[in-house]
């Protein structure tokens, strides 16, 4: 009875230490695959950031691509447009050139045209001794002589018809002397119509 005795709590300490080692196996094996679990699920978060930080990378190289290709486009557009600023301001220097030209042959042309006109006017009234243009104020001076008082009136009729004011802008009848041989001379400032003037 002894010995049966002790073979059974020799099969109970045999049970119970082959059954502490299953216990420990399977909480190993639950460990293992809870740190395989732990290591996808980090792969994967990790695999994740990566794609992210890449995603993000080659957005940001994009964008620094596309700035400085817009950048060189502004950089060739603002070239360009100080090139044709400069091409207009010579355009506009051009311009003003020919209007000074302009204005200039204008007057010269209304200078030749006033003398010839009170030339041709006074023909037969009176001699034209002096004819004097001046340029800035665009007035005319002119110096009759005439041999009577009869001629003088033919000349203020003249100078007071339409002939005259309608066609410049003022007459002046500045000086009137009578010279030893019974001549008069009169002094006359004509002021020459403008194209404002004519325009209005």
């Amino acid at each position: 009875m002894h010995g049966f005795g002790d073979a059974r709590n020799l099969d109970i300490n045999h049970m119970i230490e082959v059954n502490f080692l299953a216990n420990k196996n399977r909480s190993k094996q639950k460990e293992k695959r809870q740190d395989k679990r732990l290591f996808k699920i980090s792969t994967i978060v990790l695999s994740i950031v990566i794609f992210i930080l890449i995603a993000i990378l080659g957005v940001k190289l994009y964008l620094n691509l596309k700035i400085k290709q817009k950048a060189e486009v502004i950089a060739r557009l603002k070239q360009s447009i100080l090139a044709q600023e400069a091409v207009e301001l010579k355009y506009l220097i051009f311009v003003n050139k020919l209007e000074s030209v302009g204005e200039i042959y204008s007057m010269r042309s209304d200078k030749q045209a006033a003398m010839k006109y009170f030339a041709e006017l006074f023909a037969d009234i009176a001699d034209i001794t002096g004819m004097n243009y001046n340029e800035e104020n665009g007035g005319l001076t002119l110096q009759l002589d005439h041999s009577n008082i009869f001629m003088l009136d033919q000349s203020l009729d003249l100078l007071n018809s339409n002939l005259v004011t309608d066609t410049y802008k003022n007459v002046e009848k500045n000086s009137l002397s009578r010279g030893g041989h019974g001549n008069y001379n009169l002094n006359l400032q004509i002021q020459l119509k403008t194209n404002q003037d004519l325009n209005e």
